[in-house]
């Protein structure tokens, strides 16, 4: 049995893997603490930024900074991503203005949206290529160097792209979300981008996956309460989603 906090929340982190899910119950055993207890130990971790809050436990959270290939990205969550495209694309109206940030699930959203009578300012390549993949919207591709990794673009002259598109609604992506700590991402260059995205539209939709929900990166760019939507699963810890929705969040849930 664990002696004080500290030195309990150190063997729950030396016991939690990056890849293998650890149950609140285990890691209660593990301890010798209540199960009440243990939930919040990883409350406290997780808005440390050292755990991933996922539905009854919690992983080991990748270590700051260490961002995974855009190859890897693109093949993880698959079908998570797909269903929070699908809903995204579904709170779009035809006739509206849209902007596009980079990231993978944000490529998916563009696929759905490839077709419908929108204007669309695009972040990356791939979700330009995607959402003009069939006749129907116009589409810009924001100027500037191109990222050869993600073929993101993140530059100056993507920033002023942003700021002269004025969006009825802008799809984000983000590193992290934490209510207290707000929307985080890895790279300052990203960071500034989304701040203008923020800025230069009127509603903001944000899908991201249970596992980056109480998370926390290096560079914030916006509050939660800035969001009009997020979209997540309902694998998102119970307790993130009662934290997020006391906070005033509109959560959808998207299964």
């Amino acid at each position: 049995m664990s002696d004080s906090p500290h030195e309990r929340r150190r063997t729950i982190l030396r016991a939690l893997s990056p890849t293998t899910v650890h149950s609140v119950q285990a890691l209660s055993r593990l301890t010798g603490v209540s199960v009440i207890t243990i939930r919040r130990d990883l409350t406290e971790l997780a808005h440390e930024g050292l755990v991933t809050r996922v539905h009854g436990g919690a992983l080991r959270a990748p270590r700051r900074g260490a961002a995974r290939p855009a190859s890897m990205r693109r093949r993880q969550d698959v079908e998570i991503k797909r269903r929070l495209a699908q809903a995204t694309a579904q709170l779009i109206e035809d006739g509206e203005a849209v902007i596009i940030d980079s990231g993978t699930t944000c490529e998916m959203v563009a696929e759905q949206l490839a077709g419908r009578d929108i204007r669309v300012l695009c972040l990356s390549l791939g979700a330009g290529a995607a959402v003009a993949s069939v006749r129907g919207a116009a589409v810009t591709i924001a100027g500037g160097p191109v990222d050869p990794e993600s073929l993101s673009l993140f530059s100056a002259e993507a920033v002023d792209a942003v700021r002269a598109f004025r969006a009825d609604v802008a799809v984000l992506s983000t590193c992290a979300v934490s209510t207290r700590e707000g929307l985080t991402v890895m790279e300052s260059d990203d960071a500034t981008v989304k701040r203008a995205i923020m800025a230069s539209s009127t509603r903001r939709i944000l899908p991201t996956a249970p596992s980056k929900i109480t998370q926390t990166n290096t560079y914030r760019f916006g509050r939660i309460e800035d969001l009009d939507a997020l979209l997540t699963t309902s694998q998102i810890d119970p307790d993130a989603l009662e934290e997020l929705r006391g906070a005033g969040v509109d959560v959808v849930l998207c299964d």
